[in-house]
C-alpha cells in the first residue's frame, strides 16, 4: 500500500496487522483518483470510515486543501496518524476518533468530496450518505467503497454512476 502520486508519491504507508481493517487497494485509489483527476486541489475533503487513512492522504498528496479523518476504531486512528507522519502530512489533517453518525450530526463545516467505506458486512451505506448530504457542499460528490454486489439505494437529488474494480464497486454520488 502506497501513496500513488502528488507530493507523497511513492512512500509506503503502514498497513493493518489483522484483517479488521480493509485498505483500498491502489487499483481502486487509481480507479477514484482518475475519476476525479482536477477536482482535488483546494478541496475540503472528508475521509469516513477512514481505516488506514490511505484515501484521505492520497488526496492531501494531490493538493486537498485539507482532510478530516474520522473512525471509531482506536487501531484505525492510530494507523491514520502514523501515515499521516510518514507522508508529512498532518499540517492539513484532523483525526477524529468518534463513530460517523455522530460526528456528521455535531459537524459545523462542510466538504467538498466525502469517502464512505464501512466495513463491508455492516449496511451503513444509506443511513451515512443521507446524514453526509447534510455536510456536502452544492456540486460535492460521495463516493462509496463496496462489495460488488451491494444495491445502493437511489437518491432522488443524487445522480449515481457505478464501476467495479474485482470484488470492489464504486459508487459516486453527486448533487
Amino acid at each position: 500500500m502506497r501513496v500513488i502520486s502528488g507530493s507523497a508519491r511513492g512512500i509506503s504507508l503502514v498497513s493493518p496487522k489483522n484483517d479488521k481493517i480493509r485498505p483500498t487497494t491502489d487499483k481502486v485509489k487509481e480507479a477514484v483518483f482518475g475519476a476525479l483527476q482536477f477536482d482535488i486541489a483546494g478541496r475540503e475533503v472528508l475521509d469516513l470510515f477512514s481505516g488506514s487513512g490511505a484515501l484521505g492522504i492520497e488526496a492531501l498528496s494531490r493538493g486537498a486543501r485539507s482532510v478530516t479523518f474520522v473512525d471509531n476504531s482506536r487501531q484505525s486512528i492510530e494507523l491514520t496518524r502514523q501515515n499521516l507522519e510518514k507522508t508529512k502530512s498532518t499540517d492539513s489533517a484532523k483525526v477524529v476518533f468518534s463513530d460517523y453518525s455522530s460526528f456528521i450530526r455535531n459537524c459545523r463545516t462542510g466538504y467538498d468530496i466525502i469517502f464512505i467505506d464501512p466495513p463491508y458486512g455492516e449496511d451503513l451505506y444509506s443511513e451515512s450518505i443521507i446524514l453526509s448530504l447534510g455536510v456536502l457542499h452544492k456540486d460535492g460528490i460521495i463516493i462509496c467503497e463496496s462489495d460488488k454486489f451491494y444495491k445502493f439505494s437511489d437518491f432522488n437529488n443524487l445522480s449515481k454512476s457505478e464501476k467495479i474494480y474485482g470484488n470492489v464497486k464504486l459508487t459516486f454520488l453527486m448533487l
